[in-house]
């Protein structure tokens, strides 16, 4: 049986959208960083754009956090 049968069910919407937001700073932060080549970066993009969908579904959009 997977780890993900045994999640905490209780984590409210906003604590996952605050996860999100962690996720996507992180995946910025490497994006960024100059010794990446250019497939990684554009990896770590797409997954950033993925990440930003699945906040928009959980939450309201806070321009003071785009």
């Amino acid at each position: 049986m997977s780890d993900m049968a045994h999640m905490d069910r209780s984590k409210t919407a906003s604590e996952c959208v605050g996860m999100l937001v962690a996720v996507l700073g992180c995946l910025d932060s490497l994006a960024a960083d100059s010794d990446a080549d250019d497939l990684s970066v554009r990896a770590l993009s797409f997954a950033a754009i993925r990440v930003q969908e699945a906040i928009n579904l959980l939450g309201p959009t806070d321009p003071l956090n785009s």
